[in-house]
């Protein structure tokens, strides 16, 4: 699983690599983390009930290291922002991406409802 997290990652900083302005590196790599999911739907619900597993296990060390890389990533983007709070924001957007990536496949919102999500969660940690 961490290979494929590390894999996956490694796409998302693609999709940031395309940008220049610090904002739409953020939101080109939370259309890409969504764009995963939505085009393996059932990727979503495998990734929560292997979470699910080692949580009963209590082998949660593999499945936190998958978040920690994650985290790792928005905050490099939020840190490109005016937020006071880089980590701080990075936990809040993780938190929303993984509701999200739920809820999208309950209740679909098209990528400008998402976006405006987004900018309300780093308008909030803004300076």
């Amino acid at each position: 699983m961490l290979e494929h997290v590390t894999a996956m990652v490694t796409a998302l900083r693609r999709a940031a690599g395309g940008e220049s302005d610090p904002a739409e590196k953020l939101w080109a790599v939370v259309y890409a983390y969504l764009a995963m999911f939505a085009e393996q739907p059932s990727a979503a619900y495998l990734w929560f009930e292997y979470w699910v597993d080692s949580s009963r296990r209590q082998s949660t060390d593999p499945t936190a290291a998958t978040l920690d890389e994650m985290h790792a990533l928005l905050a490099e983007l939020t840190a490109q922002l005016p937020v006071d709070d880089p980590g701080a924001t990075a936990h809040a957007l993780l938190s929303w991406l993984l509701g999200t990536i739920v809820q999208q496949q309950i209740r679909h919102l098209p990528p400008a409802a998402l976006r405006q999500e987004l900018n309300s969660i780093v308008q909030s940690a803004m300076r």
